[in-house]
């Protein structure tokens, strides 16, 4: 599996190494935290990548952890 680490680097993961202990999301529930319009941030809901090596990338909300957002895209799998 591949990861993308908090430097925007590619890491290859074991799919064993990962943590089974973090909880599915939850279909359509609140992620504490708003847009830069104010908005509230709803799982699935499409988000567009304003910053960073992926500016431009639009994409749904999978899953939040602290202060990150994994957003899908099927050409980054």
């Amino acid at each position: 599996m591949k990861v993308l680490n908090e430097q925007s680097k590619i890491d290859n993961v074991k799919v064993s190494d990962i943590d089974k202990c973090i909880p599915p999301p939850r279909r359509g529930g609140n992620i504490q935290g708003q847009d830069r319009k104010g908005n509230n941030l709803v799982h699935d809901s499409m988000v567009k990548v304003v910053e960073g090596p992926y500016k431009g990338l639009v994409a749904p909300i999978k899953h939040s952890f602290k202060n990150y957002l994994f957003l899908w895209h099927k050409d980054y799998v």
